[in-house]
């Protein structure tokens, strides 16, 4: 008989660790399975795009959604076209926004306390559930850790039944810093900074960046579509570009995206404020091509166009 006969129950078989199988990344080396993800960034960044376009590509993989909305109001969703992209997964994001409950506050806790009770078994198997944004989720309580230790456990539990979480929360105006009390990283399997590095009328080009890397996360770029919220991948390139860089071939691509035609390199050039023989600007056609945008010869002439996301 040994000394550590009360461990006896609830010792772990390592066959049982061997059936879990390998972990898979839904999206790059990003958001992976069964995780518990953080994605921090100032006011205004950007986050709620982010979230709904990684949602569109976690339900093409086959996943269904549970997205609890407390930040964005119903005349938002019309302004910005997410109404087209909730209808277009109707069925598989089940999508609940809190300016349609009678009482928001009451009626999310209780969705809350379905969520963790239902956490059994592989009740979340390919299930994503997205807390937007976690402020309104912890009551206010961002520094409390006895709520923080509440919300916590009730994610873990999502996550030991197959689910994957993502909470979006808040960062300091700089956007270095994450909002909230200590724990909230400690029990997180990875914590996404979001940067946002372009904007224009078709597209928003972000970056995450892991602070843990626990799960051999890597810093990705991507590019969301405004129209169709389709989500695709940046050069790495692109994230590291200079200022002066980014504002040359950031304008470039306004100008390529107001036209269905290719345009002439001096031209372009033109457009942007710069000679046809500016030295900088013709390099930064050149090494960027491919991947802001495509050009090819007609005649002696170089044309331009924008990229085709499709």
């Amino acid at each position: 008989m040994s000394r550590f006969d009360f461990l006896t129950q609830h010792v772990i078989d390592a066959s049982a660790i061997e059936e879990v199988g390998v972990r898979e990344f839904y999206l790059d080396r990003t958001i992976a399975q069964s995780t518990i993800n953080i994605l921090y960034a100032p006011a205004g960044t950007g986050k709620t795009w982010m979230s709904f376009a990684l949602c569109g590509v976690l339900m093409e993989r086959g996943l269904e959604v549970i997205y609890l909305d407390n930040d964005n109001g119903i005349h938002l969703l019309k302004d910005r076209g997410w109404d087209r992209f909730l209808a277009r997964y109707a069925g598989r994001m089940h999508y609940v926004n809190a300016d349609m409950l009678d009482d928001p506050e009451a009626d999310m806790k209780k969705i809350m306390r379905d969520l963790k009770t239902n956490a059994e078994g592989e009740y979340f198997r390919r299930v994503a559930v997205v807390f937007d944004s976690l402020q309104f989720f912890l009551s206010g309580g961002m520094y409390d850790e006895n709520k923080i230790r509440h919300f916590n456990a009730m994610c873990k539990r999502i996550r030991k039944s197959g689910g994957t979480v993502l909470v979006l929360n808040h960062a300091t105006k700089n956007g270095l810093v994450m909002k909230g009390g200590g724990s909230l990283i400690d029990s997180a399997d990875e914590v996404w900074q979001l940067r946002a590095v372009h904007a224009d009328a078709n597209e928003k080009h972000f970056v995450m960046t892991p602070e843990k890397r626990r799960n051999g996360t890597e810093e990705a770029g991507y590019s969301i579509n405004v129209h169709t919220m389709e989500l695709s991948k940046i050069d790495a390139e692109i994230l590291n570009m200079t200022e002066t860089e980014k504002e040359c071939a950031y304008a470039a691509v306004s100008e390529l995206s107001k036209r269905d035609s290719p345009i002439a390199q001096s031209d372009l050039l033109r457009l942007i404020g710069r000679a046809p023989t500016d030295k900088f600007g013709n390099e930064i056609l050149k090494k960027y091509d491919g991947k802001l945008w495509t050009s090819h010869r007609d005649g002696k002439r170089r044309m331009y166009q924008k990229m085709d996301k499709k």
